[in-house]
């Protein structure tokens, strides 16, 4: 994990505030960063949990790599549209999401092996698909993220896990 020059680990939501700041002139209070998630779909629900329900914040631009941007868009418009507690679809907040690709800049074998994951793991969650079948309220995307997802689901630590591409790698 990288570390600032005070030797605390640096988050690439952090990373990615601070280019907003210094390249583009962000103001640091329109900034909120989420360096909780470990992958996409924590990036949405952390997202959602952490800053957009409490604030009730309803418009959002999401950033994110042209290679990673279909797997992206499903997740988070899933996440975003799913109801919290109590509620029904016909009564949940609706969000304005808005999503912006930039640029891979991968080496090609690099960009190829990362593109050949993607493809492999979108049809899990488009539409139809059964990680949206699985997770229809917020209630059980919170369940399927600490039972289910082995970023965060205790049991990955008495579970082998799949061994990531070195190519792909290479791509965070």
């Amino acid at each position: 994990c990288p570390r600032d020059d005070a030797g605390f680990e640096r988050s690439e939501a952090s990373d990615n505030g601070r280019y907003l700041m210094e390249n583009l002139g962000v103001d640091p209070s329109h900034i909120l960063e989420e360096s909780v998630s470990l992958e996409t779909v924590g990036n949405a629900f952390f997202t959602r949990t952490i800053h957009t329900d409490p604030r009730g914040l309803r418009r959002l631009a999401i950033v994110n790599n042209a290679f990673h941007m279909p797997r992206t868009r499903a997740v988070f418009e899933h996440v975003f549209a799913v109801p919290p507690a109590g509620r029904t679809a016909n009564n949940s907040p609706e969000y304005d999401l808005t999503f912006v690709e930039v640029e891979d800049r991968l080496p090609p074998d690099v960009l190829r092996a990362r593109l050949e994951r993607e493809a492999a793991s979108l049809p899990k969650f488009v539409a139809g698909g059964p990680w949206r079948a699985s997770t229809r309220t917020l209630a059980e995307l919170h369940n399927w993220i600490f039972r289910e997802n082995t970023a965060y689901a205790s049991k990955r630590m008495r579970q082998e896990r799949e061994k990531v591409d070195p190519k792909v790698l290479n791509s965070y």
